[in-house]
């Protein structure tokens, strides 16, 4: 794989990364197995690397811009260290001349002509060296800058406010789209940035501190305008968040000032480092402690509205999983009715009394997510009717939930009651299933359940005005009976009503061992009904692999039912659908 086909796969800032990483030694314990590479890389934390040799796009990662966009720079450096050791190898082993040694020897001429000019420089003497690049610098602005920052470091005159200006050069206020336009916006950023963010440590701590900030808010700016949806940023974020361990640990604040500053940024933009993570060790307990404890005694200053808005979910979230981590239950429940809003909210907080076994709060939830959603009116006309069938989508998982917070409480009977009115309502396989199992704690029989709610299903089909509800029924009759085992009732079901093809099919499978005339029938039926759906090589291939699992099935009980009637089947089709070229096509595998 050569530079261009890297380029494509990762982008020309990543592929510059890699190269970056990959001169500076960031590779480390590559292996090779299979055509499988495996390595590590040390970026801000180190990270693991998979690169399949013969689909490289196929590569994984452990960085977070690996998840976002695919191949990585960390990828790119994995399979640079890897050509360079296969070069090394290649050469010790002076190959025999082939195809593939004509590219190898063209790199080898690259490698003997950079080592020529090299000792040619070192011919030189410094003065002249020096002049020719200053000369060359003159010609790229952006190289003159980053020489210049260099050249700063390196004589201890850094110069803050030079550092701020390279920064807003290197992130202009433009309107981007295209990949290509903001993938060359953010490579021509970060090759700009790097001496700036390798110069920060040398300043005082307060002062770098502004310059990360700046860099954080004109990035945030940047992107109101520019669509990075392909996530160019990346790399540029992750050398910033890389600054701000070291950083915070410098600051000469007292551990207060420093946890007041966090509970600030809590505030900001979301694409801000993660806090306290990116900030606070974790072997820091006693910063972390007071960090969370300052945190607590902020969000208790908050109006309701103001725990309850957008701007303070972070301070939530974060107080949240820490009392989830303590398992400090009544914290997390105390939490989520300060933070609740909406009826949702209100349930979903009732589910989780409900999940931890405080029920008092969970009725209490519960109540709350009744008034907030609205109660349906009675359907006065047809615009009306569409708003109240709205209302009842709205309040039906409020009275899933009462089933589910009834029965926890035990008022079992009161419980079994008002599932058997929303099954009655909106009648499923799962809702039965739990019908079963609560009308058996009120002392119905398993036989008892099941009569009552086929004869209710039966009634309900015979209300319905459309034929594909009644057929939802039906069938939702016919899975409860293959659910029990009554395929007698099934098979009675579908040869007098029309059910869904996968239930139809699943029947067929059941009965045919038993009844293959029956079963037999069933499939015939099914392929009938498919073929007759439409002209689509889809339907196609469906009604064939109907006839291969009913031609299986006859073959698999021989003398039951003759493979002539199979044939007469295929005839059939063959026959009905003589103009469907395709389809005649694909019959030929039963010739």
């Amino acid at each position: 794989m050569d530079a261009k086909q890297l380029i494509d796969l990762a982008g020309k800032a990543a592929f510059d990364r890699g190269m970056h990483y990959y001169l500076d030694g960031a590779v480390v314990a590559l292996t090779e197995h299979y055509g499988l590479l495996k390595a590590k890389v040390e970026g801000s934390y180190l990270y693991e690397v998979k690169v399949p040799l013969d689909s490289p796009a196929d590569s994984e990662c452990t960085c977070p811009a690996w998840e976002d966009s695919g191949f990585c720079k960390h990828c790119v450096a994995v399979i640079l260290q890897f050509q360079a050791e296969q070069r090394e190898e290649d050469e010790a082993a002076e190959p025999e001349p082939s195809p593939r040694a004509t590219s190898k020897s063209k790199q080898s001429q690259r490698l003997r002509d950079e080592a020529q000019v090299l000792a040619f420089l070192h011919s030189k003497g410094k003065e002249e060296l020096a002049q020719t690049l200053l000369s060359m610098l003159r010609n790229d602005p952006n190289e003159f800058q980053r020489w210049l920052l260099k050249s700063q470091a390196a004589s201890g005159a850094v110069d803050s406010k030079a550092l701020r200006k390279t920064i807003t050069q290197a992130l202009p206020y433009r309107s981007l789209y295209s990949y290509n336009e903001v993938a060359r916006y953010f490579a021509h950023a970060e090759q700009l940035l790097q001496p700036v963010w390798d110069m920060i440590p040398l300043l005082p701590a307060e002062q770098a501190l502004k310059l990360v900030e700046y860099g954080y808010e004109r990035l945030h700016r940047a992107l109101e305008r520019v669509d990075d949806s392909g996530g160019y940023r990346f790399g540029l974020e992750e050398s910033m968040e890389s600054l701000w361990l070291p950083l915070f640990k410098r600051l000469p604040w007292s551990d207060d000032v420093k946890v007041d500053y966090l509970i600030k940024q809590l505030g900001s933009a979301d694409d801000y480092p993660d806090i306290p993570a990116a900030f606070i060790e974790d072997e820091d307990t006693g910063l972390l402690a007071l960090f969370y404890h300052q945190l607590d005694l902020h969000w208790q200053g908050l109006s309701t509205q103001q725990k309850q808005s957008s701007e303070s979910w972070r301070i939530y979230q974060l107080l949240f999983e820490r009392s989830e981590q303590q398992q400090d239950w009544p914290r997390c429940i105390l939490l989520q009715q300060e933070h609740a809003e909406s009826g949702s909210d209100w349930l979903n907080l009732c589910e989780f009394c409900i999940d931890k076994q405080f029920l008092a709060e969970a009725r209490q939830c519960w109540q709350q997510a009744s008034d907030l959603i609205p109660v349906p009116q009675n359907r006065k006309s047809r615009a009306h009717t569409y708003d109240v069938i709205q209302a009842e989508q709205r309040r039906l998982p409020l009275r899933e939930l009462e089933v589910r917070l009834l029965t926890a409480e035990g008022a079992l009977p009161e419980a079994a009651d008002k599932l058997w009115g929303l099954f009655q309502e909106r009648p499923a396989m799962a809702m039965y299933v739990q019908l079963q199992t609560l009308s058996q704690q009120v002392g119905l029989t398993e036989q008892e359940c099941l009569q009552k709610v086929s004869d209710g299903l039966i009634q309900l089909a015979k209300q319905q005005q459309w034929d594909y509800q009644t057929t939802a029924i039906h069938t939702l009759l016919a899975e409860i009976y293959l659910h029990h085992g009554l395929h007698a009732q099934a098979l009675q079901l579908a040869q007098a009503h029309k059910l869904a093809q996968g239930v139809q099919q699943q029947l067929a499978t059941v009965v045919f061992p038993v009844q293959p005339e029956a079963g037999l029938m069933l499939y015939t039926k099914l392929i009938l009904e498919s073929a007759g759906r439409g002209a689509d090589s889809s339907v196609y291939r469906e009604v064939v692999a109907l006839l291969e699992q009913l031609q299986q099935m006859i073959r698999a009980h021989p003398g039951k039912i003759s493979l002539s009637r199979f044939t007469e089947l295929v005839e059939l089709l063959r026959s009905e659908y003589k103009r469907r070229s395709t389809f005649i096509s694909m019959l030929k595998v039963f010739a």
